[in-house]
């Protein structure tokens, strides 16, 4: 399957897609037709348009990559995309109203556009085929030359074959007369049936027996023995003088009451030096002088010991480069210096923090801004902590924090915040923007609150009367002669209850009015007291405490469930798992108008009646 264009779309998928989007054009056109035959243009039916338009939309978008990635010009389909925008946009401003338009000239930039659209995918299928066309033949001849070449192959690898036989045939025989000239071979068969053998050629002697006895001195003279064992053997009192092991190993071996004048050599590779005592006075080389360790670098090797003493002025310094796991809390990049200095420990480095999916640092407007970093000192030492965060300079200090014994000590160059003292001692927490007489614990209970003028408070979050609770007697005591607004949702939210005609869509006057006006009149008045109050009242009582003004007083209204059973469940107000919670008064009496309506007619049409009887009586 060949592709083209820098998409390298599929040729039997582009052609799909083009036979797809002609259907969809087709299918947009026709529902533009259905939508009136008149020049007005309803709420509802701007809404079709607007889905019909969205199509278009997506049409074009397919459109426009086809064409691209085949370098086919694209200017009809943007003159009539152009046009269709400019005709329908300013009748999508105002979806909620009846516009009045010229149904000739809609139906006009919707069929420019489904013929551009055709136009468009027709010569998009008609370049795909003639690639499809051009790749096939492009396919047999290629296969044609390979048939000839795979044929030509196959006869020059039957006369390498051939060749490479006689010459292997003739290296053995060559091989074999040599042999027949040079070779000395000696046998000699025990009686246990071993046997032992003597061969010599120009190049090697072999002596294979079970023993072999060397008797008198026998000297090896400027040879090298490579890949030679002596299994458990015993040297004793000798010595290997003026002379050199080069690239050999000493495995499990042990060297007693032995001396090494010199070693020669960078490193001690693969294994360690254990032992239960090492005479520094009988260690010489360049590395140790006089039982001190003088220039010497240990090097991705580990130190341990139960106690370094770096004495009065000792210094020790590590580089660091370390990267947190994202799931810490704020978690760091840094890269710098750690120095151990007369006493102190001491941080010199770069750093940023991952905030949001990003690794950045503080600007000087002291917000965080991705792809920077702040460099830092830190300074930990008997007694007081020091953390410096530079500016973007890394000159000018942006933020500085300090503790000693006198206490924390926090400033921010530019204003921002600034504070001088032990935060432990502070009672209370206080901004320009919240004033809190207490955050915390007070008579037994934790609670927030905010404000108060004598016994009258802001607000107050809390448990009261083992229930948690928001009051407010600010909110309380401001009142006003409007209808009630304000909603609380499932969730908990606070919003603004509104009726206006542009927070709705799609308005209509339902047929079951009248039937939902004789239900309604089915449903009865009822009487109750508050559960949450009598259970409130019953609290304060046997504590003698009152923590909330309650009222016990008896409530009229309608039970939300004999609604519901009356069939008047669309004026029920749900909560959390669909649970009954309550009834939209505010709306539930809307059905009575059709009722009020109908009595209305019926008493016009008696006083008509009446009218017309006292005028015949006279």
């Amino acid at each position: 399957m060949s592709s083209i264009g820098q998409g390298s779309i599929s040729i039997d998928d582009s052609t799909r897609i083009g036979e797809n989007a002609q259907d969809t054009a087709n299918e947009v056109a026709g529902n533009v037709s259905d939508i009136n035959s008149d020049n007005k243009l309803t709420p509802s039916e701007k809404l079709k348009l607007k889905q019909e338009y969205d199509k278009d939309i997506e049409l074009y978008n397919i459109d426009i990559e086809q064409l691209k990635s085949v370098d086919l010009p694209t200017a009809e389909l943007d003159s009539a995309l152009s046009n269709l925008t400019n005709f329908v946009t300013p009748l999508f401003k105002e979806m909620n109203r009846t516009s009045t338009i010229d149904r000739n000239a809609l139906d006009s930039v919707f069929t420019a556009f489904a013929t551009a659209d055709k136009n468009s995918s027709q010569v998009f299928v008609n370049m795909v085929q003639q690639v499809a066309d051009d790749a096939k033949k492009a396919g047999s001849d290629a296969k044609e030359v390979g048939k000839k070449a795979q044929e030509a192959g196959e006869e020059a690898k039957a006369s390498a074959d051939q060749a490479k036989a006689d010459a292997t045939q003739a290296k053995a025989d060559a091989t074999a007369a040599q042999q027949a000239l040079n070779n000395i071979h000696l046998g000699v068969k025990n009686a246990d049936g071993s046997t032992a053998t003597f061969n010599m050629n120009s190049n090697t002697i072999l002596l294979d027996a079970n023993k072999i006895i060397f008797n008198g001195k026998t000297s090896i003279l400027d040879v090298s023995i490579d890949t030679a064992k002596i299994a458990n053997a015993a040297i004793n009192t000798a010595q290997i003088a003026d002379g050199a092991i080069n690239n050999a190993k000493i495995a499990n071996a042990s060297i007693d009451d032995a001396k090494i004048n010199s070693l020669n050599g960078n490193k001690l590779v693969e294994n360690s030096i254990t032992a239960n005592k090492i005479n520094v006075d009988d260690l010489i080389a360049n590395g140790i002088n006089t039982k001190t360790l003088t220039s010497v670098n240990l090097n991705t090797s580990t130190l341990t010991t139960p106690q370094l003493d770096l004495g009065l002025n000792g210094t020790f310094t590590e580089d660091f480069d370390y990267t947190q796991a994202t799931s810490m809390f704020l978690p760091k990049k840094n890269k710098g210096t750690l120095t151990f200095d007369h006493g102190s420990l001491q941080s010199k480095g770069d750093m940023q923090t991952y905030v949001d999916g990003k690794w950045g640092g503080m600007n000087d407007n002291y917000t965080f801004q991705a792809g920077i970093d702040n460099s830092q000192w830190t300074e930990v030492a008997p007694g007081y902590i020091k953390l410096d965060l530079f500016k973007q300079n890394d000159a000018d200090v942006g933020q500085r924090t300090y503790i000693d014994p006198t206490g924390y000590y926090y400033t921010s160059r530019n204003g921002i915040a600034s504070y001088l003292g032990n935060i432990l001692q502070v009672p209370q927490v206080q901004t320009s923007s919240v004033l809190a007489e207490y955050v915390g614990p007070r008579d037994g209970k934790s609670r927030l609150q905010i404000g108060s003028n004598g016994n009258h408070y802001g607000l107050q979050v809390g448990p009261y009367a083992g229930n948690e609770a928001v009051l407010s007697d600010f909110i309380y005591d401001s009142t006003t002669s409007g209808a009630p607004n304000v909603n609380i949702t499932v969730n908990g939210h606070l919003v603004r209850s509104t009726s206006a005609s542009k927070y709705k869509y799609n308005i209509k006057n339902p047929d079951i009015e009248t039937t939902l006006g004789d239900r309604l009149l089915n449903v009865h008045l009822a009487t109750w007291n508050d559960k949450r109050a009598v259970d409130l009242y019953a609290e304060q009582l046997s504590t003698g405490e009152e923590r909330e003004k309650t009222s016990i007083d008896k409530y009229y209204g309608l039970i939300a469930e004999q609604l519901r059973d009356a069939g008047l469940g669309m004026f029920i107000s749900y909560g959390k798992n669909h649970e009954i919670e309550g009834i939209q008064y505010d709306r539930a009496w809307v059905p009575l108008l059709s009722v009020i309506r109908r009595l209305n007619d019926k008493v016009n049409e008696y006083e008509l009646r009446l009218s017309k009887l006292e005028g015949a009586s006279k």
